[in-house]
């Protein structure tokens, strides 16, 4: 039961059918079942974000798989730690766990795993700009998929092949696997993991600026994750349309799209992207001139952040706040939020030099064209 309501995007559902499972397991003394239910609280807290936590379960997952021996859940386990890692964002790490599932899948000649185990490194490829090295392992992930015969499996990693070519920019392949990706998804009802794709396709064509495509593609998206109940995937849909319609030069209907993803997204408890729609909407209202909404909403941005620890947003949202200031006229106040967001961006890590640049950038050429 926790698996269906996991494939239907309800996560929190799902961790308590795992812990019931749990529960069960360890009343009985069943240490494989106990394994499997504490693996799959660990992809639950995945599914909800929540990384850390999902690499406490996986650990946990780990060590009692090794207890016991059972190299099959130890490989299953090191890919649920790796794919925690990248959702963190740590992709380096999160490899070097997926290679350890590999060469555990093809030492007991776990084939299932051993897709798994490629796609996942096709994935974490993709995020470190290694995209030929990530489809060598998805094409070799696709064959074991095609090989066992797994419809669904083979649709992940035709999606992630998508995935690799847009970002190669070779639109015309990533279409085709996504489109392809997409006829199987119909043939076994996977409207979840089509509401993904669907999402990816209205991405690529949002990325050569056909938006009245991309929002057919969001809108069926959209439709996909209201069926099913998924109000986080709801929530990001309807922050995507409210984009595309800003880029159409629709204000008013990117305005209803926000607002409607801003009383979601509290809700289901999904902080970052509060904070994107936030952000969104104090643009619309900074650019009809609104500059108070506009502060409000940066300053709403900036609150979220400080909550939830998550510095990069931090210091985005005070340079949103320092443009406000900008716009405003209030050049001191403006200069000081931007030399606030250049100090969070610094204590980051080098790899976001190119957010210092616009920061001191967007001050100086701002404040020279004002003066």
């Amino acid at each position: 039961m926790g698996f269906d309501y996991a494939q239907l995007g309800d996560a929190r559902r799902a961790i308590e059918f795992h812990e019931q499972s749990l529960a069960i397991s360890r009343e009985l003394g069943d240490r494989q079942a106990e394994i499997a239910s504490i693996g799959n609280l660990g992809l639950a807290a995945a599914l909800l974000g929540n990384a850390s936590r999902a690499i406490e379960q996986n650990d946990q997952q780990l060590r009692l798989a090794r207890e016991v021996g059972n190299r099959q859940e130890e490989g299953i386990a090191l890919t649920n730690i790796g794919l925690a890692y990248l959702l963190r964002g740590e992709a380096s790490q999160a490899a070097e766990f997926f290679q350890q599932s590999l060469a555990i899948a093809r030492e007991i000649g776990d084939l299932r795993n051993e897709a798994n185990a490629l796609e996942a490194l096709g994935s974490a490829h993709i995020e470190l700009d290694q995209t030929s090295r990530a489809i060598e392992y998805l094409q070799l992930a696709l064959r074991l998929q095609r090989e066992s015969a797994s419809r669904r499996g083979e649709a992940t990693v035709l999606r992630h092949l998508g995935r690799a070519y847009t970002k190669l920019a070779v639109t015309s392949s990533a279409i085709r696997f996504y489109e392809d990706a997409l006829t199987i998804l119909d043939q076994i009802d996977d409207r979840r993991s089509q509401g993904i794709v669907l999402d990816d396709l209205g991405n690529v064509y949002a990325g050569l600026a056909d938006m009245s495509r991309a929002i057919e593609y969001y809108e069926q998206a959209l439709l996909n994750f209201r069926d099913l109940g998924d109000r986080r995937a709801e929530g990001i849909m309807l922050h995507r349309l409210g984009d595309a319609y800003t880029r159409l030069g629709q204000p008013n209907r990117a305005f209803r799209c926000y607002e409607q993803c801003l009383s979601i997204a509290p809700e289901v408890g999904d902080r970052p992207n509060e904070i994107r729609v936030l952000i969104s909407l104090g643009n619309i209202y900074l650019q009809a001139g609104n500059m108070r909404s506009a502060f409000d909403c940066y300053q709403k941005s900036y609150i979220i952040p400080r909550e939830i620890k998550d510095l990069e947003a931090e210091a985005s949202a005070m340079g949103n706040i320092g443009l406000a200031c900008l716009h405003s006229g209030e050049f001191e106040y403006a200069i000081a939020a931007h030399e606030r967001a250049l100090t969070i961006f610094r204590q980051i890590s080098n790899r976001l030099v190119r957010q210092e640049n616009w920061v001191i950038l967007e001050t100086h050429t701002d404040l020279g064209a004002m003066a």
